[in-house]
């Protein structure tokens, strides 16, 4: 596949069109405009090509020579003009096998109920991997309730999140969801602006519950704008951070505050030197070689910060059908709460803690799910005792307490999980109390001052704590 360029910053709008040049702005109001407001545009001869739900502005198409008069129209705020974004693709299962999804599948975590959009080329939705978890959509390229991929990268997204299990073909993070096609890109992988604003707001007032986002540019302040809102209506947005590789930072939408910004991880658990980086990354997810859904019922691998991002959305979904999660900050979203949870057991690849190439690390799909045990060090002084304590433990299962030099990916298959440490090696085994407490106390050898650690737990039931990192003084 060819690697899709990202355009430039999109500019408020100069007056510099010669005239009778038609221009699609969009028009940003103080207040959602009325119909009077319309009326006024038609008269004009313009064309109202949407009026969005959630947020106030109108994309109207109309002659070049009166932006000057549209710009100084009561209750306008600002306005741009339509802009284009790129999907981001650039060409096996072994993803989903990376970040724990057999363990969440065969545990029957599969995402049931949840409505996840997917704002992209459209769906497949013939695909034997697709057609029953398709659920409908709407295609804003061509104005018709007919979401039907005709390009490819839609409909391998889409597996990735939700192909079925059945014994054919692939199968995704969250097979038992509900899939939106919102088709926004042509069959040349492009979008308008204007169009990718109205399947945004589309998600809000249909009440998705996760959406992928497996593309971007430079930005549009009137779409930044729909995705704050679309927060707000409590729709959790994932997006693909770019693949650029890294030269211009992450792309919009996957900047804004208002998303969740996933960068591609290797086979291995490098970053893929396509993959943009940036302070903004929330996590990175498998984005090369990966084998997906395409057209016409067969399947394809392809590469690109667009296949990572649906691994992390696929694992929203489940931690959402499944994680117990509640509103703690009452904000209206969950936003903060998934992505905290997702963090606390993240495979923390590259520097410890969140770094601008991983985030807070590969996405660990089964463990997000459950709520971590926490676990407590007691003093890091060498010669002096200290402990190790689970508090949340369940009640009489054994607790496994590890260690190991290096982070990244384990694959405990006597505990069906996966663990953030590498290679770990058992420090004690513990059954957990009627209290839910497992711990021991110990004294550390003084030949480990200066040395560095991190610290996991595991009980027999799969459940984890997070990684704590600890450095004898």
């Amino acid at each position: 596949m060819i690697l899709s360029t990202l355009l430039g910053a999109t500019a408020v709008l100069q007056t510099a069109q010669e005239p009778s040049e038609p221009v699609t702005l969009l028009v940003n109001y103080v207040e959602r405009p009325n119909d009077a407001e319309l009326d006024w545009y038609r008269a004009q001869g313009a064309t109202v090509k949407y009026r969005y739900d959630s947020i106030p502005t109108l994309a109207v198409i109309l002659d070049a020579s009166q932006i000057e008069t549209v710009s100084e129209r009561p209750g306008v705020t600002y306005v741009e003009e339509d802009s284009t974004f790129e999907v981001f693709d650039i060409n096996n299962t072994w993803g989903v096998d990376f970040i724990g999804g057999r363990y969440s599948l065969g545990a029957g975590y599969d995402g049931a109920g949840i409505k996840v959009g997917v704002i992209d080329t459209g769906i497949d939705y013939n695909h034997p991997d697709l057609a029953g978890v398709y659920a409908g959509g709407w295609d804003f390229v061509n104005n018709d309730a007919d979401p039907m991929d005709d390009n490819f990268h839609g409909t391998h997204v889409s597996g990735t999140i939700a192909a079925q299990e059945n014994g054919v073909g692939v199968v995704g993070i969250a097979p038992g969801v509900q899939i939106y096609a919102l088709k926004g890109f042509n069959s040349g992988g492009s979008g308008q602006t204007s169009d990718l604003i109205a399947a945004v707001d589309w998600t809000t007032t249909n009440g998705m519950d996760v959406v992928n986002n497996s593309w971007g540019g430079g930005g549009s302040s009137t779409l930044r704008d729909a995705f704050d809102a679309s927060l707000a209506g409590g729709v959790i947005h994932v997006c693909a951070a770019g693949n650029n590789y890294g030269l211009f930072g992450v792309s919009a939408p996957a900047k804004y505050d208002s998303t969740y910004a996933i960068s591609a991880s290797t086979e291995t658990g490098g970053l893929a030197g396509f993959s943009d980086r940036g302070p903004e990354v929330d996590f990175a997810a498998p984005g090369v070689n990966v084998l997906s859904t395409d057209l016409g019922g067969g399947y394809v691998s392809a590469s690109g910060t667009s296949m990572a991002s649906p691994h992390a959305c696929g694992t929203v979904a489940l931690l959402l059908a499944h994680g117990n999660l509640t509103d703690q900050n009452g904000d209206g979203n969950l936003f903060d709460e998934a992505r905290a949870r997702m963090a606390s057991v993240a495979m923390d690849y590259g520097d410890p803690g969140r770094d601008n190439r991983f985030g807070w690390g590969i996405i660990n799909a089964h463990a997000s799910i459950v709520a971590p045990m926490e676990l407590r060090t007691g003093p890091t002084q060498s010669g002096a005792q200290s402990n190790m304590l689970v508090n949340d433990a369940t009640v009489g299962d054994s607790v496994a307490f590890l260690y190991g030099t290096k982070t990244g990916r384990f694959d405990l298959v006597s505990s069906g999980t996966l663990l953030g440490i590498r290679a770990p090696k058992l420090i004690r085994t513990v059954v957990a109390d009627q209290n839910g407490q497992a711990g021991f106390y110990f004294k550390i050898p003084a030949s480990l001052a200066g040395s560095t650690f991190f610290l996991q737990a595991v009980e027999s039931s799969s459940n984890s704590s997070q990684v704590v990192p600890v450095t004898i003084q």
